[in-house]
């Protein structure tokens, strides 16, 4: 192996326990032959925008300023990193659902760089969002995480469901969401 986990071209494809998979669905558009539009973000996935070193010697810093002002009026609603999207990617996510709660299992075990060092997890330092969609009619009645009864998560209504924010994961490897909810009339 090369050393990287995220290769980012005209698509994304990422490093899965040793295998590289393509994902057709993150396609990468370039600031400056594509123009922002509502349907290039319509699917709801990531979108990587590339631009080059010579697109800002050519056009100044102002152009790209305006390119991002573009994708946001567009609908962009966050701009982050490589290193960030290769970190979500990297994460694997398991999901229980029973009547009254929903388990979140998330494991950032390999979402490190290739020599695994611990340092090198996004998430180790940094808040992870999380959207989670919710069955019909219920109302979230309390988020544990960890299975402690701690401080509240914080969460907001999101489409179908909730966005969470997660605290950083320090030493941890992996984090358990415990999401109580009730039927809603």
């Amino acid at each position: 192996s090369l050393g990287y986990r995220l290769f980012s071209s005209d698509w994304q494809s990422i490093d899965k326990h040793g295998t590289v998979l393509r994902n057709d669905k993150i396609p990468a558009l370039f600031f400056e032959s594509t123009a922002p539009t509502p349907e290039a973000l319509s699917a709801g996935f990531p979108v990587v925008g590339v631009f080059h070193d010579y697109d800002i010697a050519r056009h100044g810093v102002s152009w790209l300023a305006e390119s991002l002002a573009a994708w946001k009026a567009a609908g962009v609603a966050r701009f982050i990193s490589l290193r960030e999207l290769a970190a979500y990617l990297g994460a694997e996510i398991d999901g229980r659902l029973f009547d009254d709660r929903m388990e979140i299992a998330l494991d950032i075990a390999r979402t490190a760089d290739m020599t695994e060092s611990p340092a090198s997890r996004f998430f180790r330092q940094h808040p992870m969002q999380l959207d989670v969609t919710l069955p019909a009619r219920t109302a979230v009645s309390r988020i544990l995480l960890d299975g402690n009864g701690g401080p509240p998560l914080p969460f907001a209504p999101s489409g179908n469901g909730i966005r969470l924010w997660l605290p950083p994961f320090e030493t941890r490897t992996s984090r358990e969401i415990t999401v109580l909810f009730t039927s809603a009339p």
